[in-house]
């Protein structure tokens, strides 16, 4: 009896209830209503994030912790994609294996790492690439579109995809807390013959019978999970809105393609007739300006009237497109989406509605001093590379390229050469030319030309990545680097706390490098700070032992003072104030705090040192 109570225990244990469940056509989370703010990643790395690589830590971390410090709960993940990386597939059956060694690895890290932040993942599994037969895999190969269409056109390819791919991820990341949904599909009307847009079609029959049975295999393996499908456009709802195993949908929109009878920021979320959650799961980072720019087919809209639209006229959800960045070609690439673009739309929705987006209380670090990236490299075997990818800049007015690097300890001296990648298929553009950087912690500055630099033509216009090699042989030392610059363009100066290289996807040598970070030279350390969601409702300042708080109206207040570490060391009010000054006496050892004064909805903040 006790063994068989210890059974129901530990099922309990792993099918426990999730936080996260529908509502009607909201959502709730531990009981209470939530809306879902935030914007697509949607990759670091297309095709590698769950591949056999490592997570790309600082990439991700910096990402989640941009859109918490927006105010933000959200961020919109693609996983498989096209198959090209993860899953395992048999070259001769066509048919799915395994996973590769690092697949759940990385999707547990991601889910970790964005909980602490108070931030869930809408965890998408496929897209319409699937079909694009011309996209590439490894190196020089191809996908494997003969395996991708198996999924939909062979149930045995089908279920082999489900028992060693799906199921295994499903029962590994379980009702993980940061897990919003399992998405099915990125856009699967691409596919559809005679509808879509991918080189190769299938049928809009394949595509619902397949997606269903992820979906059942899915809610059978993870009670409780939520599962959704990202769809194209709003007149392609006819093909799930009335599927039973969804159990909410998300809708894209952008203005340069779809006019105002599809645009869900010109009509509320009763307009669709649907009975479930819908969240708007791509538009415009930044907006579009009609006046402006007279190709867009809606009326302008900033990007606080969408996030704000959204959330007033009954939708459960907008996460905008995307945080690296796209150039707009309507806007004659004079507009550039991407996270500094959404930011504002995100705090304004959090300055009115922070209490139904936050998770939890979290408190970001603020870091001052001159950053550098150092990089540890142990024991070379021939190569390591590290890259630093989607910038997308234009370099056509900038002609060199330079950035500082230099040895630290007792490392010896290091030889390298930067790669650049261009062009809208990230064409290879390598040099013969190497730095050489002594030991001894002297800084020396690399240098390369564009024109004459690199063996072959690059698009300067359109460059899509950097990366730095070294093929020292048997190389054991640390290095760092600073100010990454295109001419006066500053591509990165490494002083944003985990906007650093990550170690390059698919290439040899990546084991060598056991760490990559961002280092603050001669500054003060990591001090909390919290995001200023709206105007600032008060003023704070701290002198002589007291911190005087002066607030404009009558509101309630709650004042709290933290350490270094982010733990609430005090409480000092939290309850009604009138309007004017109130001072509160601290007693506090010398040391570095954070102050945080949340008036009404709004809050602001700031450091003081008591000496």
């Amino acid at each position: 009896m006790k063994r068989f109570l210890f059974f129901i225990v530990l099922m309990q244990a792993i099918y426990a209830a999730p936080d996260l469940v529908v509502d009607g056509t909201q959502f709730k989370y531990k009981g209470e209503k939530i809306f879902f703010s935030g914007m697509n990643l949607a990759w670091i790395d297309y095709n590698s994030d769950v591949g056999a690589g490592a997570l790309d830590e600082n990439k991700w971390r910096k990402a989640v912790q941009d859109i918490r410090a927006a105010g933000g709960n959200t961020i919109r993940w693609w996983l498989f994609n096209n198959m090209s990386q993860s899953p395992v597939i048999d070259q001769s059956t066509h048919r799915v294996t395994g996973l590769p060694a690092n697949t759940i690895t990385n999707m547990k890290k991601a889910l970790d790492i964005a909980e602490e932040y108070g931030v869930m993942v809408s965890m998408c599994l496929f897209s319409h690439n699937l079909m694009e037969s011309n996209q590439w895999g490894l190196y020089n190969d191809k996908i494997d579109i003969t395996a991708n269409k198996a999924l939909f056109s062979d149930d045995a390819a089908a279920e082999a995809f489900i028992n060693k791919a799906l199921i295994p991820v499903v029962e590994a990341i379980g009702n993980h807390p940061a897990l919003m949904t399992w998405e099915l599909f990125n856009e699967p009307e691409g596919m559809i013959a005679n509808h879509g847009w991918t080189d190769q079609r299938i049928s809009i029959e394949s595509i619902v019978d397949f997606s269903e049975k992820m979906a059942d295999a899915i809610h059978e393996n993870s009670t409780g999970t939520l599962v959704s499908t990202g769809i194209h456009c709003a007149s392609d709802l006819q093909y799930w809105k009335d599927k039973n195993w969804l159990d909410f949908l998300q809708l894209h929109f952008y203005p340069e393609h779809q006019n105002s009878a599809q645009n869900p920021f010109d009509h509320p979320f009763s307009f669709w007739e649907l009975d479930k959650p819908l969240v708007i799961g791509e538009f415009s980072a930044a907006g579009w300006n009609k006046e402006r720019f007279s190709a867009y087919k809606v009326e302008s809209k900033t990007p606080e009237e969408l996030y704000l639209y959204a959330y007033d006229n009954g939708y459960a959800g907008a996460l905008s497109w995307d945080y690296n960045g796209f150039n707009d070609e309507v806007a004659g690439n004079a507009v550039t989406h991407n996270y500094a673009t959404a930011k504002p739309g995100m705090e304004a929705l959090a300055a009115e509605h922070e209490q139904y987006i936050k998770i939890k209380d979290y408190t970001p670090e603020v870091t001052s001093g001159n950053g550098v990236m150092q990089v540890t490299y142990e024991s070379v075997s021939s190569e390591a590379t590290i890259e630093y990818p989607n910038p997308t800049v234009n370099l056509a007015n900038n002609s060199t390229i330079t950035f500082k690097a230099r040895t630290v300890g007792s490392s010896p001296a290091f030889r390298l050469r930067l790669v650049v990648k261009s062009g809208e298929n990230w064409t290879w553009n390598d040099s013969d030319k190497f730095c050489e950087v002594p030991a001894g912690e002297t800084w020396t500055t690399c240098s390369y030309n564009l024109s004459s630099d690199f063996k072959d033509v690059m698009t300067a216009s359109n460059v899509r990545s950097f990366l730095i090699q070294t093929f020292s042989n048997g190389y054991s030392g640390v290095v760092q680097f600073d100010d990454f610059k295109a001419g006066s363009l500053v591509i990165t100066d490494f002083d944003t706390q985990y906007d650093v290289f990550s170690i390059a996807a698919n290439m040899n040598g990546g084991d060598a490098i056991t760490e990559i970070k961002t280092v603050y030279l001669g500054g003060n350390p990591p001090v909390p700070t919290l995001p200023l969601l709206a105007k600032t409702p008060a003023n704070l300042h701290y002198a002589n032992g007291n911190l005087n708080l002066n607030i404009s109206s009558g509101e309630f207040v709650r004042l709290e003072v933290f350490n270094l570490s982010g733990v609430r060391i005090s409480s000092l009010h939290n309850g009604n104030l009138n309007a004017g000054v109130h001072s509160f006496r601290l007693n506090l050892p010398v040391g570095l705090y954070y102050a945080r004064v949340k008036v009404g909805s709004k809050q602001t903040g700031m450091s003081f040192v008591v000496k």
